[in-house]
This record gives structure tokens, sequence and C-alpha cells, in this order.
């Protein structure tokens, strides 16, 4: 699996225990460390350690995951401050069970036969959406969806309704897409491969992105409440206007840039002071 770096990175070396929620230490779990990409296995007393892991790329999201059973238990440690040229130690992540989409098939993510517990998800859930036999599409159709995190393997299209995540979430596939309704008070990490967020309409709403967005021709994305942005938003016209707009007053954040490509792109205030 590849590992993204930053060139003249010192890297760091990451690590940390998984345990069940009763303290158990868990062996053969699966790791990931975003962003990066860089992943590993715990041991026998449920210990890791991943070498090479960037640290210019901002906080890390460390992700936790193990089947037993029909189970699958996931975790997450986020926020983690990488140490330069050191080691980062992560702590603990204890895993609990997840909300896994359980079809091998495209399908709505209203659709409570569609995921592991034949509920559809809620915010205490961790979400899980990851089916090696196919790639699939799953839509985000209607409704306020708030989960207590996201990682999705799966193309992944938000058309009406709310997406709101408590932990970052992270889309690794080439098809994340916002062609309506609005992702809100979440961090989106970037995908494997540095895949993003691609829009053609709807609404980013106190969103930190960590992971690249691109407006399409002819696109619009209004944001609402602040855009903290720590990568590249390209906003591409080929003649039509394609915008990105900041309504009412608020603060763009982060150390991310903003490129606009062809002569219909436009970045704007509706009102109010950006």
């Amino acid at each position: 699996t590849p590992v993204f770096v930053s060139l003249e990175d010192p890297l760091t070396t990451v690590e940390g225990f998984v345990l069940l929620e009763d303290g158990t230490p868990v062996e053969g779990a699966s790791i990931t460390i975003h962003p990066g990409n860089a992943s590993g296995t715990t041991n026998s007393v449920g210990r890791y350690s991943i070498r090479g892991v960037p640290t210019k790329l901002g906080n890390l999201t460390i992700f936790a995951d193990k089947e037993v059973g029909t189970e699958r238990l996931t975790g997450t440690a986020t926020n983690v401050i990488p140490i330069p040229a050191g080691m980062t130690d992560a702590g603990l992540i204890r895993i609990s069970a997840s909300v896994y989409w359980d079809e091998d098939a495209s399908g709505f993510w209203d659709v409570a036969t569609n995921w592991s517990t034949d509920q559809v998800p809620g915010p205490d859930d961790r979400v899980i959406i990851d089916r090696p036999l196919g790639n699939f599409m799953i839509t985000i159709r209607n409704g306020t969806n708030s989960v207590r995190s996201l990682r999705c393997e799966e193309a992944l299209t938000l058309t009406r309704g709310t997406l709101t995540s408590l932990a970052p979430l992270v889309v690794n596939n080439v098809s994340f897409l916002l062609q309506g309704g609005t992702i809100a008070n979440t961090t989106i990490l970037p995908g494997l491969g540095v895949f993003g967020l691609t829009a053609t309409s709807g609404t980013l709403s106190a969103v930190t992105l960590e992971a690249p967005l691109t407006v399409n021709n002819n696109g619009f994305v209004t944001v609402t409440n602040g855009l903290t942005l720590n990568n590249i938003a390209t906003i591409n016209s080929t003649g039509s206007t394609t915008r990105m707009d900041f309504a009412g007053t608020q603060a763009l954040l982060g150390l991310g840039e903003v490129v606009m490509n062809g002569s219909g792109a436009t970045l704007r205030g509706t009102s109010g002071f950006l």
C-alpha cells in the first residue's frame, strides 16, 4: 500500500494500543493512519508501531478495525499531533461493534435493510461501508444523517439531506460526490490516493477540508458557518460560471489554497464580509 508524504518530511513513528471496551487487548486489528495512508496491525498485546508516517500533512486520525465472528469492531483516535523525527504516542483506541453496509449492491442510505442492524445508522454508530466484491454507489437522498464516524470504501453521493460525522470521515474511493444537500460540522480526510470531494451543487456548513475539493464546470457550492481549508479547492470552468459562494459574514481559514481555472470560475461573498 502506497504511503503519501511531503518532500523533506522528517516523518514519525506512531505507536499505540487497541483494546476492547472491557480492556482486553486486541491482536490482529488493522490500523490505518490518515493523512498518508500508513498501515499496520496489532500484536498479541494489542500494540502497534508504524514507521514512516507523514508529519507535514496535519494532525493524524487513526482507524482500528477488527472482524470478530459476524461483528466488525472499529474505533478511532482523532487529532493526534505527530512528532517530527520522533515517536508519536497515539494512546489507547477502544473498539466496539460498528454498523456496516451488508448488501453487495448499490442503494440508498435511508433503507434500513441495507445495514447490518436493519436500522439506519444514528449518532452513536461507527459506520463502515466496504464490500470487496464490487464497487457500489451509496446515495444519501434525504433526512438528517448523523453518525459517530464514517469510513467508506465505496462510492458515496449526497443529493439531498444532511450528513454529519462526529469523528473525521474518509471516503477511499474516487467517487465522493456532493450533488445537493449539506455536509455539516464534519472534517473530511483525504482518501487513498489523496481522493477528495467533487461537487456540482450543495452546501458545506462548518466543514474542515483536509481533502481536496473540486467544483466542476457549471457547478456551485455554498459555504455557511465558515470553512477551514487545509488542502486545495479547485473551481473549474470551461465556459460556464462555476462558483463557490460564501453566504453572509464568515471566515475562510486554514493553510490550503483556492485555485480558479477558466474565466467563469468565481469565488464570492453573497453578503457580509469574508
